[in-house]
């Protein structure tokens, strides 16, 4: 089977051989089913496990007072931007239900390149397409990057650890802290005294998809 995301998810019709198209029977009828995940719902989670995250850290990530996240996908494909929205109201949620009830819990402030858009794309999903962002973020010394691109998840790690930034990196899809060929180790430890294995990688976490149960 060929798993493909929802750019091709509207039906391409036959020429009919003189310009127009048929639209009675598109070239895929009955050999395509279409699976739409609720990622929102999951990231909606994982983005209130950011905001106890980077409280319960403040000693390793606070810049100026404050505690930042960013956020970015590969194209404006729904499949992207409804994890966007889910990490954005669960942080949202995170910042007015548990930060006024924890003394010394501070908001999680959004960072954008983008204002207008609230948002922001790499316009790819090539594993170097976001440097550019991501390397913006970085800049702005942000505390964590959620890239919405596929490979640049572990492109984000590794720019991460060249440039000795204290951020780290949120990953989509599949466990990405799961996978020792793209989560490294962070420049500076969050607690080298620490039990935890992955407390101090880059990629902490991740919001997934079980796309084996879909498929079965």
């Amino acid at each position: 089977f060929l798993l493909i995301d929802d750019k091709y998810g509207l039906p391409i019709f036959n020429d009919n051989g003189i310009g127009l198209k048929n639209t009675n029977q598109p070239i895929w009828s009955t050999n395509v089913s279409s699976v739409q995940f609720r990622v929102d719902l999951g990231s909606f989670v994982t983005g209130i496990a950011i905001g106890e995250f980077l409280n319960e850290n403040q000693g390793y990530f606070l810049n100026d007072n404050k505690l930042t996240w960013a956020i970015y996908g590969g194209m404006p494909y729904s499949s992207v931007t409804s994890y966007m929205g889910g990490f954005q109201k669960g942080i949202n949620w995170f910042n007015q239900n548990i930060v006024p009830l924890k003394q010394g819990y501070k908001p999680i402030e959004q960072v954008f390149i983008n204002y207008e858009l609230n948002g922001n794309f790499s316009n790819g999903f090539g594993s170097n397409d976001g440097d550019g962002l991501i390397n913006h973020f970085l800049d702005k010394k942000v505390d964590v990057i959620i890239p919405i691109a596929g490979t640049q998840v572990g492109s984000a790690a590794r720019l991460v650890k060249q440039r000795n930034a204290r951020t780290v990196v949120i990953g989509v899809d599949s466990p990405c802290e799961l996978d020792t060929t793209i989560n490294i180790n962070l420049p500076t430890p969050i607690n080298s005294n620490s039990s935890d294995p992955l407390l101090n990688k880059v990629i902490q976490f991740s919001s997934i998809k079980n796309i084996n149960v879909a498929t079965n």
